[in-house]
């Protein structure tokens, strides 16, 4: 067998690199026999025996190293034979390795030994080996985690216990102050959290945010954890830098049964924290009603306020949450009570963020007898901060909420929208609605007695709407533009469509008509030979006619014969199956044509739907005809032939 040495890895010959990564020993023999270096290395430092060992060959290890392989070369990452051996857990390579003077702490540029490695991976043999060959039991990569540390994140129970056995410092911390007991806890891993515990670690172990592992596992909802957290003696009450404790956490993120459980144990349940006040404030901020009734039972102050002022009910309020805002309604919560700037719960609920919701707490606050006039320090009220968002829908709650407000509203609107109409007759609605949104009972009632007053404000809604239309046309909506570029674009398919169509139709009508054309002439009889009436003429004119008679009888019998045959032939039942074809194509192509007219005017109808609800939308009357609009209008109202249609409504 011949094999090609080629000590640089480059061309298409085999190098000792390729036949050690797949285990040809054969090969490996060979070329180091041929003179193949056998520490040489491709771009990445990697050399034969890292390729052997990562890939569990064992007798090309062997080979590599009976033939002086260095078994401490690492990679260009630092990865030594033994480290990579470590990794994928090759327990038989590991043991070759280290009986050669493999050393056994070397790491790579991440500062992770081989027992690093192996704990990470969870080889529980691979672990018992470097430790019974001196590996250091507490050597930490570039971020501070031990071994055990990463064998406890990682789940490996046994990999665990071993170290621990061995004597690993169980409260060695990372670089951010984690301990194994903390990122067992985060992980919900009761059974390494029981082995931590049993080996004394310490409980409250404190990260670089002075989180305890009972935060971290009320933080992720961990129960069972976090039960028997504190069973071992953890601090049910002990805060994180920002003023938050595991009660705190856990009401945050709406983990009802951890709530329950530090209640039980004494959780102090109005502790606040540095910025989001008590867990009642933060479980209502949040809209988790589950957590809201549980501390309301255990007797949460609902009145107590965060720095701002704000109560529960008003976080609950300004963020929509209905079934919060109920219980705390009827757990006795001040309705009409203001934060600092005198804000109350109707007026957050007022700016509407949350649309449907924001109308269903404004309707129960209102149940509950919110104060619909009360102003804050600026002097704004709820009707007036909805107004100023353009909450129309809010507004009229609001308005309706008012003694006899509805009914008088109509008496208003009936005797206001008359002098409106004398004055602005195409828009008088929409300057009427405008007008009872825009003002108060009073203000109306001042209007109706002042027509100078009535003229001002009419001017002024008219200049608010035109400034509106020319905002409007100036930037238009993406969105309509969208839908009527989509109508108008459905309009011209369906135009196409039916021309296309109409074509059709026509093209089959055509051919119909020939072929009926055809058929007919086909099936009529042929017409009979009339012989020329010619005035006497000579002897040779006499035995010319003779001879053209006789022909004449000759064609007359071939004709006869002929027609018989044109009459019963194929050919003929060919023809009037081509006509009853062409015939069914026709109806066929009229009924496609008809779908095609109504799908055209289903796309005008979309249209106009269109066009009608966006003047809806902004309580506007249509733009002014534009000269296309004219003209399309025009054309319209014209037959084919271009007379106009009796009946059609002429063009602005």
């Amino acid at each position: 067998m011949h094999i090609a040495v080629n000590p640089t890895g480059e061309g298409n010959t085999v190098t000792l690199l390729e036949a050690s990564e797949e285990g040809r020993l054969e090969e490996v023999r060979l070329l180091l026999q041929s003179g193949a270096a056998v520490n040489q290395t491709n771009y990445f430092l990697n050399t034969p025996l890292i390729k052997a060992s990562k890939n569990n060959h064992v007798d090309v290890v062997r080979f590599l190293i009976e033939k002086n392989a260095d078994v401490n070369q690492a990679s260009k990452k630092g990865a030594t034979p033994l480290w990579v051996a470590s990794t994928e857990g090759h327990f038989k390579v590991m043991q070759l390795l280290l009986v050669n003077d493999a050393l056994v702490n070397q790491a790579d540029f991440a500062s992770q030994t081989p027992l690093n490695r192996a704990s990470e991976k969870g080889h529980h043999q691979g672990v018992q080996l470097l430790l019974a060959n001196d590996a250091f039991v507490d050597q930490a990569d570039k971020d501070g985690q031990t071994p055990l540390y990463v064998a406890s994140k990682a789940h490996h129970y046994k990999v665990a216990r071993l170290l621990l056995a061995n004597d690993a410092s169980i409260d060695t911390k990372t670089n951010k102050g984690f301990t194994p007991l903390w990122v067992a806890s985060q992980k919900g891993n009761l059974k390494m959290v029981k082995l931590l515990l049993s080996n004394r670690a310490t409980v409250d172990a404190e990260n670089e945010n002075d989180a305890t592992p009972l935060f971290i596992a009320s933080q992720k909802g961990h129960l069972q954890t976090v039960m028997f957290l504190i069973f071992n003696g953890a601090s049910v009450n002990k805060p994180n830098k920002n003023g938050y404790t595991p009660l705190s956490i856990a009401s945050s993120n709406g983990h009802t049964n951890v709530v329950e459980l530090l209640l039980t144990e004494g959780a102090i349940v109005d502790k606040e924290s540095n910025n989001k006040g008590t867990p009642l404030l933060i479980a209502s901020n949040k809209g988790h009603v589950g957590v809201v009734k549980l501390l309301l039972e255990e007797n949460a102050l609902i009145s107590k306020t965060a720095k701002d002022g704000e109560t529960s009910l008003h976080r609950a309020s300004l963020h929509g949450h209905i079934e919060v805002v109920q219980v705390l309604l009827d757990n006795g919560a001040e309705v009409n009570l203001a934060d600092r700037t005198g804000k109350t719960p109707l007026y957050f609920a007022s700016l509407h963020y949350f649309r449907d919701l924001s109308e269903k707490v404004v309707k129960l606050l209102i149940d509950k007898r919110a104060n619909v006039d009360q102003e804050d320090i600026d002097g704004i009220t709820p009707l007036q901060a909805a107004r100023m968002k353009e909450n129309n829908e809010i507004v009229r709650i609001l308005l309706d909420s008012k003694p006899s407000h509805a009914t008088s509203r109509q008496e208003l609107r009936k005797r206001l929208y008359p002098l409106v109409e004398a004055r602005v007759p195409t828009r008088a609605d929409t300057i009427t609605s405008t007008l009872l949104v825009k003002l108060d009972d009073d203000e109306v009632l001042h209007l109706l007695e002042s027509s100078q007053a009535l003229n001002a404000q009419i001017a002024q809604a008219i200049a608010e709407l035109h400034e509106y239309e020319a905002g409007e046309n100036e930037r238009g909506s993406d969105e309509r533009r969208e839908r009527e570029r989509q109508a108008h674009i459905a309009v011209v398919e369906a135009n196409d469509a039916l021309e296309r169509q109409e074509a059709k139709v026509a093209e089959l009508k055509r051919k119909l008509q020939a072929s009926l054309s055809r058929a007919a002439k086909a099936a009529a009889p042929p017409k009979p030979y009339t012989a020329r009436q010619e005035p006497p003429r000579s002897k040779k004119a006499e035995k010319k006619q003779a001879r053209r008679d006789k022909r004449t009888t000759k064609y007359e019998s071939m004709e006869a014969q002929l027609e018989h045959e044109v009459h019963t032939s194929e050919e003929q039942r060919a023809l009037r199956a081509d006509a009853f074809d062409m015939r069914q194509l026709v109806i066929q192509a009229e009924a496609d044509a008809r779908k095609a007219r109504e799908r055209l005017e289903a796309a005008k109808k979309l249209k106009a739907d269109m066009s009608a609800e966006y003047e809806a939308a902004v309580h506007v009357v249509p733009p002014r005809s534009t000269l296309s609009d004219i003209i399309g209008n025009a054309l319209d109202n014209l037959d084919k032939n271009g007379n106009v249609i009796r009946g059609a409504q002429s063009s602005p």
